[in-house]
């Protein structure tokens, strides 16, 4: 599969795409590319994602998650490592320290169809597990990358 450039016009998006892609190049080997690729293969273990949420103060239930996103994200040819870095910043790795909380089973924040304001939980989706929160999130990333969701 070919790797993407990510492009967002948003300045709050590409505030994020920049978080993940500095947590991302703490858990990746230097490549020489100054460009940030969220299709891809894997370019760190679950393992090694795993050391660094504990090493950050991540929930149990976060680290966990870690083997949940190098199963399911694969498959869709999103880089695990990059969506999982976006989940520790959405999530304060695991901490929930914003609007949701870890009952919301949403790992990215994702707002409802209907949309509403960042600090109304009502507008933010609500998913039944964790499989299926980490598979939304994965979806969502790969259409910001022009891939299926």
């Amino acid at each position: 599969m070919t790797s993407l450039r990510l492009r967002l016009p948003c300045p709050a998006l590409r505030g994020v795409a920049l978080l993940i892609a500095a947590v991302a190049a703490l858990l990746l080997p230097g490549t020489g590319s100054s460009a940030t690729r969220i299709l891809g293969p894997p370019h760190a273990s679950a393992a090694r994602a795993q050391a660094w949420a504990a090493a950050q103060g991540a929930t149990p239930t976060f680290v966990r998650l870690a083997r949940l996103y190098w199963r399911l994200a694969p498959p869709r040819g999103i880089r695990p490592e990059l969506a999982y870095a976006q989940a520790a910043k959405e999530t304060n790795f695991g901490r929930f320290t914003g609007v949701l909380d870890a009952s919301f089973h949403n790992p990215c924040g994702l707002k409802r169809t209907a949309g509403g304001g960042n600090y109304d939980r009502r507008a933010h989706r609500r998913f039944r597990s964790w499989r299926q929160g980490v598979t939304a999130h994965l979806d969502h990333l790969a259409l910001y990358a022009g891939a299926r969701g």
